[in-house]
């Protein structure tokens, strides 16, 4: 099971998703546009088994801030 984990990153609250075992390499996971972290829900326990697994609600989706501004110079 995923623990749920908030952190703010330039002013912009994000939340993310963190499973496995920590000491195992990380993979970032990240949705498409118009989806959020749980795209990863089926999937993202088979990685667990391998990997440090981060899936990451992007900003302005699922429960990450809306900033009101984007461009792909703030997304990155």
């Amino acid at each position: 099971m995923a623990e749920r984990r908030e952190l703010t990153v330039r002013g912009v609250h994000l939340t993310c998703f963190c499973g496995g075992d920590s000491r195992q390499p990380p993979m970032i996971l990240l949705h498409g546009l118009g989806d959020d972290a749980s795209v990863w829900d089926p999937v993202r326990p088979s990685f667990e088994e391998d990997f440090y697994v981060i899936a990451v609600d992007m900003r302005g989706h699922g429960t990450s801030d809306w900033p009101g501004e984007y461009s792909f110079e703030l997304m990155r």
